[in-house]
């Protein structure tokens, strides 16, 4: 039976996620992104941002990450921080974001509105190579966990399908 572990260097930490492979796993601390092996080791240092909102690592390596006030950021191997998706006209923050499989795009939640009124929220799709977004569903809200409701899955894969290809092969949405 697994047991859980806590790995020295991660206290404080929060918004755990981990690579596609499960051998590493990334945190916030502070105003750092981290990770770690999941056997142990060094915390190695991603990027720094002043209030995370969440992060994700795509298949590629690549961590896509948000923070409160500038949008999407996501580290180029061994660089700075990039803005590929900046804020739109009136948003707060694009938070939560999730890697989709293949490494092509993110899901996540925009906020237009301070006191978190879900009506001012969207779930978008963010193409990673041109910032290019599209609106899933209006009057969202987190956690992205529970996307949408059942009787919506069918067309949000459908709309996620023509702005970032198939999410994964033979996977029934990608009709």
């Amino acid at each position: 039976q697994p047991t859980a572990t806590e790995l020295p260097g991660t206290q404080g930490a929060g918004r755990p996620f981990f690579s596609p492979d499960g051998q590493w796993v990334g945190f916030a601390a502070g105003n750092k992104i981290n990770k770690m092996s999941v056997d142990g080791g060094a915390v190695v240092p991603v990027g720094e941002v002043a209030v995370v909102a969440g992060a994700s690592w795509a298949e590629d390596g690549r961590v896509v990450m948000s923070e409160v006030g500038k949008g999407l950021l996501l580290p180029a191997a061994g660089g700075s921080l990039t803005i590929v998706a900046p804020l739109g006209d009136g948003e707060i923050v694009l938070a939560e974001p999730h890697a989709l499989p293949g490494g092509k795009a993110a899901v996540f939640v925009a906020a237009n509105d301070a006191a978190g009124g879900a009506d001012l929220k969207t779930i978008e799709v963010l193409t990673l190579a041109d910032g290019r977004r599209k609106i899933l569903v209006r009057g969202a809200s987190p956690p992205l966990s529970v996307l949408v409701e059942w009787e919506r899955a069918s067309a949000l894969c459908q709309q996620c399908h023509a702005v970032c290809g198939p999410l994964r092969p033979g996977h029934p949405g990608d009709a």
